[in-house]
């Protein structure tokens, strides 16, 4: 009987597994309706067994929890990251637009006191991204996350340096209001004025530029140029001169 019962002991490994052969499992079931010992060996397996699958499924939800909690987190991040981003790029495409309309004396759409909040950001906006760039790249180097960080940090650089170069480029213009006459109409959209002695290319609305006329007329204009080359410019304003 103990023979037997070694064998028994040594398949109810792959009996409560669901693993042993038909014939395995009839054996089985056949010696503990007679064998008690057996039979609560085969009881403590499965209790132990059942514990096993118990402490596993606990700890499988205990993960899928934290999983789910850092996948949440991320994805927070990712959200605000994303937000951040196009705000910054709104801001900018606004800010562009509402410039050009308030340099034109246009309030239509924006509020001259609404020009004014823009400018309050047109020099926060660069050193925030700045801010956040130097930000960026110290956790990147806390936590050795190179390549995980590259994205934004690439994202951030390039706003940085866009906006910054924006500052420069708008640091440069000048805005001229002058007497003027018309010397030429190259084109549709490009007239050649004569400032005094001083000549200039100026681009400007087709229906404005239809307007002008070249017999000597006296104009006040108002242009725009830059320091480094002032023989070009934008026109944005155009009177007739008493003179």
């Amino acid at each position: 009987m103990e023979k037997r019962c070694s064998i028994i002991e040594d398949l109810l490994p792959l009996y409560i597994d669901g693993v042993c052969s038909d014939e395995s499992k009839s054996l089985i079931e056949e010696h503990i309706k007679t064998c008690r010992t057996c039979k609560n060996l085969l009881e403590e397996m499965q209790n132990d067994s059942l514990g096993k699958m118990t402490e596993m499924e606990i700890e499988l939800s205990e993960s899928e929890k934290v999983l789910e909690e850092v996948t949440l987190n991320i994805s927070k991040k990712a959200i605000y990251t994303a937000t951040a981003i196009v705000g910054i790029v709104l801001y900018w495409l606004v800010y562009v637009w509402q410039d050009r309309l308030a340099t034109l004396g246009d309030y239509r759409y924006f509020a001259y006191w609404m020009h004014e909040l823009y400018g309050l950001g047109y020099i926060v906006f660069p050193f925030l991204t700045l801010a956040w760039l130097i930000l960026h790249m110290w956790r990147m180097k806390k936590n050795k996350a190179w390549k995980k960080g590259l994205v934004l940090f690439l994202a951030l650089l390039v706003s940085t340096m866009g906006q910054f170069g924006f500052l420069y480029q708008n640091s440069q213009r000048l805005s001229v209001t002058s007497i003027a006459t018309v010397k030429e109409v190259v084109d549709e959209y490009h007239v050649r004025i004569q400032c005094g002695e001083h000549e200039v290319l100026l681009t400007a609305d087709p229906m404005v530029v239809s307007l002008l006329e070249t017999d000597g007329t006296v104009y006040m204009l108002g242009y725009e140029t830059y320091k480094g080359n002032q023989d070009e410019g934008n026109l944005f304003a155009v009177w007739e001169s008493d003179i």
